[in-house]
């Protein structure tokens, strides 16, 4: 569970997204394959199928958490302009926002913002002194938190449903137990 969640969380650093979701990938699939092999034939139709959905969440959610924690305990916060919006198209249009940092010699945040943010508002942004994540608008920091509290609860619910799973299967089967402990 932590390799699943820690994978998530490496991808909010742009050097680590591959190794984050390899990491992701690979500790799902061997968890998966666990229940398969651990769990009774019939508790692995109930036990996948529960197991899915966290699967796939508890790392896009550590992802987008992992920035906002970051942020929150060593971000920097400052006061600047926008000097630019840009539209940038994913599975959504989703805008960027150039922000240029008062007094400090030009310093200029591309962040992600709101499609009505216009040239010339005042916006804050928390930027990380060590560069790990990408700056953010001061006040997303704050919402993306909960994302945090809910990758945790993601992977607890996949701890429960995976050690219930082959819990069952090693009452049922005690020799395979006796076999591994061996």
């Amino acid at each position: 569970m932590t390799l699943h969640l820690l994978g998530g969380a490496l991808g909010a650093n742009d050097g680590m997204r591959l190794p984050g979701i390899l990491l992701s990938v690979v500790s799902g699939v061997g968890l998966m394959k666990v229940v398969w092999v651990l769990a009774t034939p019939l508790v692995r139709p109930l036990a996948h199928p529960l197991m899915l959905v966290p699967l796939l969440a508890v790392p896009v959610l550590a992802y987008g958490s992992a920035g906002a924690i970051v942020l929150r305990e060593r971000g920097v916060t400052h006061s600047g302009v926008v000097t630019a919006v840009t539209p940038w198209r994913g599975k959504v249009t989703e805008y960027l926002c150039r922000v240029r940092e008062d007094g400090s010699g030009g310093i200029t945040d591309t962040i992600f913002c709101e499609r009505d943010n216009r040239p010339g508002e005042r916006m804050n942004v928390v930027r990380d002194p060590g560069a790990w994540v990408r700056p953010q608008r001061a006040g997303s920091v704050a919402d993306d938190q909960i994302q945090a509290v809910l990758a945790v609860a993601g992977s607890v619910f996949l701890l429960v449903v995976a050690v219930s799973a082959t819990a069952m299967g090693a009452a049922v089967r005690p020799k395979l137990v006796r076999a591994w402990q061996q």
